[in-house]
Order: structure tokens, then C-alpha cells, then sequence
């Protein structure tokens, strides 16, 4: 469910999750306890992947009192989703997420819609409602942290040394 524009956000409560470590807390539990959301707890599920995160709500709140329950994921102090959750819901998040940069019609944090991801995928040049231009795979290396590309004249994305 996309989160109001134009709403700002106050964090009530944080939690750390290890979805990459061996038996390290990868699911959240979150309920409501009037007169706030909580989280009830925080633990290793053997069930999950490695590398999967999972956000589970309880029964104790209704779809129309979902609306005042946001969350965003951060990887490295950077907001990089956040969402409304709704009631008696599991949301899956990944950590082996591959990234690319593109050129886009689209608006800032769109999530491509699925007949475009496809093509993303096979590198290929999209041509429908918006532009996508041919994508470029981000790949840091162990240890590595930050990197740094330059946006060609053609649309490609080239990264420096």
C-alpha cells in the first residue's frame, strides 16, 4: 500500500535485523497496543532464506487503522523503502537485492511495473508508456562501499576507477 504524500512520518520505535548473519534476527513482529504499534518482537526464523528480512503483523489493529502504520527499511542509515503494512499480513524483504541505474520517465522511486523488470533483467531497451534506458548492474565487491559512475552522452552509465 503506497504511503499519503505530503504526510510526514515520525519513528516511534526501531529495531536491527541480521537477515545475512548465520542464526541472526531476521523477522520483526509488530503489533498494537493502544495507543501506538510496537514491536512485539524481534528474532532468527529457520524458515526464512538467508538474507531475507520478514515483517509480520498481528490481528490486533483493523485495515482502517492500518493507516497509521508506516515502516521504512534502511541499509546503511538510508531510508531505502517505506511502506504501510496492513493487518495479519508477512511482508518479505531481501538483502541480495541487485541494483542498476537507468534513464527513466519514470518518477523518483517508481517500482517499475512487472512487464518492464523482465526486460530490465535482460538488459534490454524499454520502450513503453516511459522510457527505461539500457541499464547498467551495480555490483559492489566485498568491502566495498561506495562507487562512482558518470552518465555518458548516450544514456549509459560508466563507472570510474
Amino acid at each position: 500500500m503506497p504511503l499519503a504524500t505530503g504526510v510526514v512520518y515520525t519513528s516511534q520505535s526501531e529495531s536491527s535485523v541480521y537477515p545475512k548473519q548465520a542464526n541472526g534476527k531476521n523477522e520483526i513482529l509488530i503489533n498494537y497496543a493502544d495507543p501506538s504499534f510496537t514491536i512485539k518482537a524481534t528474532y532468527y526464523n529457520s524458515q526464512l532464506e538467508t538474507g531475507v528480512m520478514q515483517i509480520t503483523t498481528d490481528k490486533s489493529f483493523t485495515v482502517s487503522g492500518s493507516l497509521d502504520l508506516a515502516v521504512a527499511v534502511y541499509m546503511n542509515n538510508t531510508a531505502i523503502l517505506a511502506s504501510q503494512l496492513k493487518p495479519n499480513t508477512s511482508y518479505q524483504f531481501t538483502s541480495n537485492t541487485v541494483y542498476y541505474l537507468t534513464v527513466t520517465g519514470y518518477p523518483v522511486g517508481t517500482e517499475l511495473p512487472s512487464d518492464v523488470q523482465p526486460q530490465i533483467m535482460s538488459f534490454a531497451v524499454v520502450s513503453s508508456a516511459n522510457n527505461v534506458s539500457t541499464p547498467a548492474q551495480v555490483t559492489f565487491g566485498q568491502g566495498v562501499r561506495s562507487l562512482t559512475y558518470i552518465l555518458n552522452d548516450v544514456l549509459e552509465f560508466v563507472q570510474q576507477p
